[in-house]
């Protein structure tokens, strides 16, 4: 079975990882319906040309009957659509979506496709029993279950998943755009970065990705090289004020402010000159699965120092085309700067080394066939089923 699907998606919104799956589906040529369970403003401008959207989440009359009105809904909706693959990002995406795996089963609806995401596999389960129940209800739920790396299935399989559901299936890189070779004069320019050098955090404003700890490194960073620039980057979605506040207020006790940029929300085409000029990209996070911006980062030439996480030594080998930071303090995060801006030899050769590596393993356009063929094979599984 090949050609046109009629796929419905439902995922979070606003997100780079929902804007990209998305994209790439209407640009194959799929007809995209795409299911947001959150009745709240958001500004949808963004969405690709070509999707079909439909909201869900009224506020329930009578308190605590929400999942059972949200699982109706879902399954009035798919009536509605009568996908041919209907496929979940992350079962935890949206705060409201806490009952949401109850509510999937009730809908009984196949095939099916989980995407899980590193919170959903890693961390809720460790911190809510609740949590955990309803995301084993999700994985023997779906019939095709994929994630980012080889450390998220096996914690998928842990949690009661099917090893015949599991498949490695990477967001990717757009390598013919995440490239070393771009100009990158007038984003430095735009920054005022001048000749020293750049040293860009690119994860969210939010307490797992440690932006504060990063901060704190400033300071001890900037007594060994008092040109460098650190450039924090503001996304519209997973954002915290709170978070960015205490950020800005560390930079603005430790007066290197001077030091510091903030870039808020680029086109698509800006980031791979943010990238490219950059010549550490730091990503600490507490837990993750992996994350496209580093190997975003390692496509553009890019040095990694990262967080001592399982998905990222399927990349990255210590000392070698990366640093890994055991524990996300400022000194570990401070040392581990420094130590890649005082070894030129172990820049220049990663750049190269990590850009190879991304381009045979993370290519997007490898990936998401990859994930078409998936499509197809469960999509020719449900027509059977159905006869």
């Amino acid at each position: 079975m090949k050609g046109k699907l009629r796929i419905c998606l439902m995922s979070s919104w606003p997100s780079v990882h929902t804007h990209y799956w998305l994209n790439a589906l209407v640009r194959r040529g799929h007809e995209v319906h795409f299911l947001l369970p959150h009745q709240q403003s958001i500004d949808l401008g963004a969405l690709p040309e070509g999707i079909r959207l439909h909201r869900l989440g009224k506020s329930p009359l009578i308190k605590g009957t929400g999942p059972l009105l949200l699982s109706l809904e879902l399954r009035r909706k798919l009536r509605e659509i009568t996908p041919q693959i209907f496929h979940i990002h992350s079962v935890f995406a949206v705060r409201g979506w806490r009952m949401l795996p109850w509510a999937l089963a009730m809908s009984s609806f196949h095939p099916l496709v989980l995407t899980a995401w590193g919170g959903d596999l890693l961390s809720t389960p460790e911190i809510s029993s609740s949590g955990r129940f309803f995301v084993k209800v999700a994985l023997r739920s779906a019939d095709i279950i994929t994630a980012d790396s080889e450390s998220l299935l096996s914690a998928a399989q842990k949690l009661g998943a099917a090893k015949e559901k599991l498949h490695e299936i990477q967001f990717g890189v757009d390598t013919e755009t995440f490239k070393p070779e771009v100009e990158t004069g007038q984003m430095r320019l735009l920054l005022e970065l001048g000749g020293g050098p750049v040293i860009y955090s690119p994860r969210a404003f939010m307490p797992i990705y440690n932006q504060v700890k990063i901060a704190e490194a400033i300071p001890l960073v900037l007594q060994r090289f008092p040109e460098a620039h650190f450039i924090f980057k503001r996304r519209p979605d997973h954002h915290s004020e709170d978070n960015e506040a205490e950020v800005l207020k560390i930079i603005e006790t430790h007066g290197v402010s001077n030091s510091v940029r903030f870039v808020g929300e680029l086109a698509y085409d800006q980031l791979p000159a943010l990238y490219a000029l950059s010549d550490v990209v730091v990503s600490v996070p507490d837990f993750d699965g992996t994350p496209r911006s580093v190997l975003e980062a390692m496509s553009c030439g890019a040095f990694p120092v990262v967080s001592n996480i399982a998905a990222l030594h399927e990349w990255i080998q210590d000392e070698e085309n990366g640093l890994f930071v055991d524990e996300p303090n400022a000194h570990q995060i401070a040392t581990a700067i420094v130590k890649s801006l005082t070894a030129p030899d172990m820049l220049k050769t990663s750049g190269s080394r990590n850009r190879e590596i991304v381009g045979k393993r993370a290519s997007s356009n490898f990936w998401f066939g990859k994930m078409e063929e998936l499509y197809y094979r469960v999509a020719t599984s449900g027509l059977e089923r159905g006869k």
